[in-house]
């Protein structure tokens, strides 16, 4: 952008009119008006981009209805008698009843397929208004169009089953079609402030913030991201913001990635040069929640089987008095650099945990089923006692269960086998996360649950529970907010020497240590887990000119390492599979390796752009890119994302295994004035 000099006239009829008499002065570039605000200075620049992406994977997002696992598998299931009701004499899985089926997904939830994954219109405005040397305001208005493209889940075609329809949950995201890119949380839509989103819009200001800055110091006040950090795919100083992952998770263009998903929070940022080499920057911030995926949009990452409660506002996380706030200091001394920082914020990941459905809704009440059984002998039960095989809690199996993580209501868990297949994909233990609720909610145990030992216990148990729904059951978990500190350490070394390749190579090492930090229990309890967690960061890059007729070329090399969780935030006491028990757990760090390179041919009508992520677990991402710039004015770009979870070590070893449906073709088409 270029600054220009216009009037008040000027200026207030470019707010109005989409800022095109901004063009037409800067044409001209005389000063329009007369007044307080005559000679002000200006910069402006728009964008329009189609983004489109096309799957390459065969199959599509086991976390949405349509596209389940299970859609087209037949799957038997068998009702035994609970323990309780043999008054303990009986495990679960010894005594059959004459209860039994078989059942297909698919019998109950529409299939479809998609090849599309992803297609938006984009606009973009850039302006910024100076005033004088040292005050002025800086602007960015982006608003995304999501067309109906997608043969998607719609809530209301399960509406007229037995199971009266999926009841729970925010209306918007769970009881009709998919809600593309509208953010909503308990009791409040759009949370995040200088944004508003629906169902296949967003509109919102990356950035709207005033400047002042006098002499070494710069204050800027508004909504902003502030990026501590520059590694392709890694995050470990650039902490302040959290993510916006509805759009397309973590494939868009790898080199620009973060830039584009930084949740801009209203803000307060100071930096100041202390000395010729030393300089501090600080912030204080209203806190602001990662946001994912809603449920069944094409890159979802949370099984649709649940229904999610975010508590951000219910539970008084978005008041003013929930505040983020850092401070870093940096320092250069030749070829050796350091910098260091602090951080206490609230975790934008958040994490998960059962939480009570609070949906009132009885077993199947069908004639001779097993579930208008089960509401029979619970309505014999005796009010009021505490023996849970002979008295019961509540007035009927409705009551009891609004009290427990479950719904009654068809898209859920049909069998056991889909139990433990997304416990797997979501890095959740079978049989813990069931021991848990039981623990955690003893509604359960008044309608005759109890723990298990083995996955064959486990089996009978889900199978019955199923059975007596008269279908499936949806699990219901809550998102909470923890504060915690993060320290930060780093090391810069710029080689100087005679080889031409090392010249200028510049490493950097990068710690962050969080003591106490909250993560969603891989049994989903909820008293969460609690772990001290390390992330340890070595980076290497440089330019190098490899042919003198061609611009000089961007490497970079990343290593990490972390103790407790994976790059999503996944624990990974979570991680490894087997088909007879529970999920063993990660016993080594989770640690990845990005390579990444940029190569400008002359005049930059072409670039050739590669990155890849690498899980020494046995996953890959890597994503080359062509970009193609026929004019000054239009941008082409193409780039593919190849995803691998299998590559060796087996399923649930590592970041990607889950996450094979990314795999797709973009198309970008850019045009700038």
């Amino acid at each position: 952008m270029k600054f220009k000099t216009v009037g008040t006239g000027a200026l207030v009829a470019g707010m109005l009119l989409g800022f095109a008499p901004f063009a037409d002065a800067q044409d001209n570039g005389s000063p329009i008006g007369t007044g307080w605000l005559s000679g002000v200075d200006f910069a402006f620049g728009q964008m329009l981009r189609e983004e489109t992406a096309y799957r390459t994977n065969p199959t599509g997002n086991p976390y949405n209805q349509n596209t389940n696992v299970f859609q087209d598998q037949t799957v038997a299931r068998q009702a035994f008698l609970p323990p309780t009701l043999g008054v303990n004499l009986v495990k679960w899985g010894e005594v059959p009843l004459p209860y039994g089926d078989t059942v297909r997904r698919g019998d109950f939830v529409p299939t479809s397929g998609n090849r599309m994954n992803y297609e938006i219109l984009r606009s973009e405005t850039e302006f910024a208004v100076k005033f004088g040397e040292q005050f002025n305001i800086t602007g960015r208005l982006r608003g995304i169009y999501q067309p109906d493209v997608y043969d998607d889940f719609n809530a209301s075609s399960v509406g007229d089953q037995q199971q009266g329809g999926i009841t729970g949950g925010i209306p918007s995201l769970y009881h009709g079609k998919p809600n593309y890119m509208g953010y909503e949380v308990e009791g409040k839509r759009n949370p995040n402030p200088l944004e508003w989103s629906g169902r296949n819009y967003q509109l919102y200001f990356p950035a709207l913030f005033a400047e002042y800055h006098i002499g070494d110091l710069d204050v800027r006040a508004g909504n902003q991201q502030i990026a501590w950090g520059q590694e392709i795919y890694l995050r470990t100083f650039d902490v302040p913001n959290g993510l916006d992952f509805r759009r397309h998770l973590i494939t868009d263009r790898a080199l620009e990635e973060f830039s584009d998903k930084r949740i801009p929070q209203l803000s307060i940022r100071a930096t100041d040069q202390l000395t010729d080499t030393m300089l501090i920057d600080g912030f204080v911030s209203k806190f602001q929640p990662t946001v994912y995926p809603n449920p069944n949009t094409p890159y979802n990452v949370i099984a649709s089987q649940f229904t999610i409660h975010d508590l951000y506002s219910k539970n008084g996380y978005d008041s003013w008095n929930k505040l983020d706030y850092g401070i870093r200091l940096k320092d250069e001394h030749g070829q050796w650099g350091w910098q260091a920082a602090f951080v206490r914020r609230f975790n934008p990941d958040g994490a998960f945990r059962w939480t009570e459905s609070g949906v009132v809704k009885s077993f199947n009440p069908a004639p001779l089923s097993l579930g208008s059984v089960v509401n029979t002998l619970y309505a014999l039960k005796l009010p009021g006692c505490t023996n849970p095989t002979l008295c019961r809690q509540y007035a009927n199996t409705g009551e009891a269960f609004s009290h427990t993580p479950f719904e009654v209501a068809p898209a859920g868990i049909y069998t056991f086998d889909e139990w433990k297949k997304y416990g797997e994909l979501d890095r959740l233990t079978a049989i813990g996360t069931w021991n848990a609720a039981v623990k955690d909610f003893p509604a359960l145990a008044d309608v005759y649950q109890t723990p298990v030992e083995t996955m064959d216990e486990l089996k009978a148990e889900l199978n019955t529970d199923f059975i007596v729904s008269g279908g499936s059951l949806r699990g219901h978990i809550a998102r909470d907010y923890f504060q915690e500190n993060l320290f930060m350490l780093g090391g810069t070394y710029t080689i100087e020497s005679e080889n031409n390749f090392l010249n200028e190579m510049i490493f950097n090492l990068e710690g962050q240590y969080t003591p106490h930090r909250v993560f969603t229990a891989a049994d989903l309890n909820v008293n969460f887990q609690q772990e001290d967690e390390y992330t340890i960061t070595a980076t290497m890059d440089k330019w190098h000119r490899f042919w003198e007729s061609i611009p000089a070329t961007y490497l970079v090399l990343e290593v990490e390492t972390k103790n407790r969780s994976d790059l999503t935030g996944r624990v990974l006491k979570g991680y490894g599979v087997s088909t007879d028990r529970d999920t063993p757990g990660k016993r080594s760090n989770a640690t990845y390796v990005v390579f990444g390179f940029s190569q400008p041919f002359p005049n930059k009508v072409y670039e050739l752009e590669f990155a890849t992520l690498i899980d020494t677990g046995g996953g890959l991402l890597a994503q080359p890119t062509g970009r193609w710039h026929p004019s000054g004015h239009i941008t082409v770009e193409a780039f593919y994302n190849y995803v691998n979870g299998h590559l060796y070590n087996g399923e649930g070893n590592n970041l990607f295994s889950s996450y094979g449906y990314t795999n797709d073709v973009n198309l970008r088409l850019t045009y700038k004035f």
